[in-house]
């Protein structure tokens, strides 16, 4: 976009480019500043929204599908996004590669959850903006000490066995998969099941994660 290159609160720099970016705001939105995370590359579709979460300590936490092999990661900053950990792999097990759905909430200290779309095919069946291809299911994946240079998690796949979230033919929706943190560490998350092509409807449904 040319208007990048005279844009004053976001401007175009090109060592920044398909790098997933961060923008901060320290004074309620009166002036940002945009981060670069390094060995990033995130160019593709990056369906979902919730990419940033800070927790109760003030880490901040960001995650991308990255271009390069279609892979969840997740980076760590404890100056305000100025800069990042090294990116750890955070693909739940037994899965091959990531749809571009991931979201991202935090509450205490270390504590966040990641909702995402994997499969576990051995050929990544994604094919760009086009949909309707391969068999995705839907996980959450929870870690009580992600601020850690080597995070645990507890995964779970949300689907019954038999079936999956999308199917051959199926296409992904907007719905899939967002997540909220209650003040007593509860993750609820909602997502789409099952959706139509070309994004004609899909059913919703919904997941807690307790202790």
């Amino acid at each position: 976009d040319p208007a990048r290159f005279t844009n004053r609160i976001y401007p175009f720099k090109p060592a920044n480019l398909c790098k997933q970016m961060i923008a901060v705001s320290e004074d309620f939105g009166e002036t940002w500043r945009q981060e670069p995370v390094p060995n990033s590359l995130a160019c593709n579709n990056q369906t979902g929204h919730q990419k940033v979460a800070v927790d109760k300590a003030g880490t901040v936490y960001a995650l991308w599908t990255d271009d390069r092999d279609n892979q969840i990661y997740l980076v760590v900053s404890r100056d305000k996004a100025r800069t990042w950990s090294a990116p750890v792999k955070v693909m739940p097990p037994g899965t091959t590669f990531n749809n571009g759905h991931a979201n991202l909430v935090a509450g205490d200290a270390g504590h966040i959850v990641i909702s995402s779309l994997n499969t576990q095919s051995k050929d990544n069946p994604r094919r760009w903006i086009v949909s309707g291809y391969g068999v995705w299911n839907a996980w959450l994946a929870e870690s009580f000490d992600a601020d850690a240079a080597v995070p645990r998690f507890r995964s779970v796949n949300l689907d019954p066995p038999g079936d999956p979230t999308l199917g051959e033919g199926e296409s992904p929706s907007e719905a899939e998969a967002y997540l909220g943190m209650s003040p007593s560490g509860e993750a609820w998350a909602t997502f789409s099941r099952h959706g139509a092509r070309l994004g004609r409807g899909s059913r919703i449904s919904a997941a807690r994660l307790g202790e």
